[in-house]
């Protein structure tokens, strides 16, 4: 089992790719927040951009004139100095910083002209050219702002990401600021060293003080950043893909300071942690030197007696197939509060993103989840799942040949449709499809390794119709084919043609998700294919 790695470690080997902009200019914009406290500042312009730009500046404590001939009404509401006329260059005698919000071309150059000469710095909306600085898209709470710049180059998608922050951000990280703050005083009046401040800190922000003040109870918040009460939190990391964490999950992974993961998640999920958590790799597979769930759990009782916040990050959800229960138990035996975060889970997720409905009008009122072996380690006779429409068998590749076997016995028929999907929702994801007397020499022909799992029933062929015919899956969405009869396919946000089939015939239909290029798909007929190559759309 691999050491504990600092999430710095992890981050450094992630590659983010950037655009290419050479040949373009960059923008020589420096990041910095004025202070305009008590200093005159000139806003011209009389309609709700000037408005908005006279707030920002009131909201920071400035002493603010506005010149224009035509002002709305809301004006009036505001402890600013009203001049109604046209600007004029005396405007900026005095002001540290002038805003021309008029939308007149050439009372913009003026403005700007002006207060170049005079050394006033110089914004005037949606011109860059004519600016001496630029405002981000602000977002504020309490004494936090953050600031959102494309340098001028798309004031639209600043604000798009200000709406996406905002919502990130709530009202609660104001009052944490200020809370953070207070602790801050008091251990540096207690003289206490930087690095165990940032012991403090990194405490502070995994307590659960942002949910109390959430909850507007801000004493009790306070109190639990003055202590030291360890807890924990069961976190379902998904199938695979990183982007399927919860938003929950995302929040409480980027504050803990320990985060024990098993082996099938994503290094770009770990990304979300703080730089200076520990990780450490506590996952279980088959055939391999594992963790014992005795010592996962008491590392995680011990970590949290010491006041750390502790994160168990498991693939999947928590509470399905992944012991979450057994964890709750021996940490509520322990005293350690305990919060559970449910995950989606690949018994649901892996069919769907392989275009297999568990349910279907007419197909499959029911389905059931198990797992390939029993506790004791031998295979599941699944008699006791027998009345199930559906059947999801987790875990089934090391297995599958006696897993035919007993779902037969058991009363499937032979020709039983089935599809394995491996790596579901990863670069990984492949899906061998057949019949249940047969799948498991189609699976051995792929060198299939997992993680995998194993869909049983009518379904399996449900959305056949849509994958074979000209039709596809975009996004989700059952899509009918652009004129000349090609199927449109999305690949990480680009569009892809397909003619018709795969040409390669290893390349399947799974056109609903954003990986599809890269999966594989076997089916069970291969007719419409061949059809479909002696008869390109």
């Amino acid at each position: 089992m691999p050491g504990p790695r600092r999430a710095s470690e992890v981050n450094d080997d992630l590659f983010i790719p950037s655009l290419d902009i050479r040949g373009a200019r960059l923008m020589g914009y420096y990041a910095a927040f004025l202070d305009v406290g008590g200093q005159r500042c000139l806003v011209v312009g009389g309609g709700e951009p000037a408005l908005a730009k006279a707030r920002g500046l009131l909201e920071s404590g400035a002493r603010v004139t506005i010149v224009w001939d035509r002002l709305i009404p809301e004006f009036r509401t505001l402890e600013v100095a009203l001049v109604e006329r046209r600007f004029e260059e005396a405007d900026l005698e005095g002001c540290v910083l002038a805003i021309d919000a008029s939308g007149d071309e050439a009372t913009g150059v003026r403005v700007s002209q002006a207060a170049r000469e005079r050394g006033v710095l110089v914004n005037v909306l949606d011109r860059p050219a004519l600016c001496t600085f630029i405002a981000p898209a602000l977002v504020r709470r309490g004494p936090l702002q953050v600031a959102i710049s494309t340098s001028g180059r798309s004031p639209f998608l600043a604000a798009h990401l200000r709406r996406l922050v905002e919502r990130w951000l709530g009202p609660e990280w104001g009052s944490m600021v200020e809370l953070t703050g207070r602790l801050r005083d008091r251990l540096r009046q207690q003289g206490v060293s930087l690095s165990e401040q940032t012991t403090q800190y990194g405490r502070a922000l995994g307590s659960p003080a942002l949910g109390l003040l959430r909850a507007g109870r801000v004493a009790a918040a306070e109190a639990a950043i003055n202590r030291s009460d360890g807890h924990v939190a069961l976190i379902g990391a998904g199938p695979g893909d990183p982007a399927l964490l919860t938003v929950r999950a995302v929040g409480l992974l980027s504050r803990a300071d320990l985060v024990l993961y098993d082996a099938l998640v994503d290094a770009a999920a770990l990304a979300w942690c703080r730089p200076d958590a520990e990780l450490v790799c506590v996952g279980k597979r088959g055939g391999r030197t594992s963790a014992q769930q005795g010592s996962i759990e008491a590392h995680m009782i011990a970590a949290a007696q010491t006041g750390r916040f502790v994160v168990r990050l498991k693939g999947g959800d928590p509470f399905v197939f992944g012991r979450g229960g057994e964890e709750v138990l021996a940490l509520v035996a322990a005293g350690i509060t305990i919060e559970v975060v449910p995950g989606v889970s690949a018994a649901t997720a892996a069919p769907a993103l392989a275009g297999i409905p568990l349910t279907h009008r007419g197909l499959a009122a029911s389905f059931a989840v198990t797992t390939a072996r029993r506790a004791d380690g031998g295979v599941h006779d699944f008699r006791d799942l027998a009345g199930a429409d559906t059947l999801v068998v987790m875990m089934p590749v090391q297995a599958l040949q006696q897993v035919s076997a007993q779902l037969i016995a058991a009363g499937r028929p032979p020709t039983c449709p089935v599809a394995l999907v491996e790596g579901a929702s990863t670069s990984r994801q492949r899906v061998v499809r057949g019949r249940l007397d047969d799948i498991g020499r189609r699976v051995g022909q792929r060198a299939v390794e997992g993680p995998a799992l194993l869909v049983v029933g009518a379904v399996v062929n449900a959305l056949a119709e849509v994958t074979a015919s000209d039709q596809s899956m975009q996004d989700g969405i059952p899509r009918r084919a652009h004129a000349g009869g090609h199927p449109q396919l999305r690949v990480d946000g680009a569009q892809v043609r397909v003619d018709g089939a795969p040409a390669d015939h290893e390349l399947g239909s799974n056109l609903w998700s954003g990986q599809a290029a890269r999966h594989q798909d076997e089916h069970l007929d291969l007719s419409w294919r061949q059809a479909t190559n002696r008869n390109p759309s």
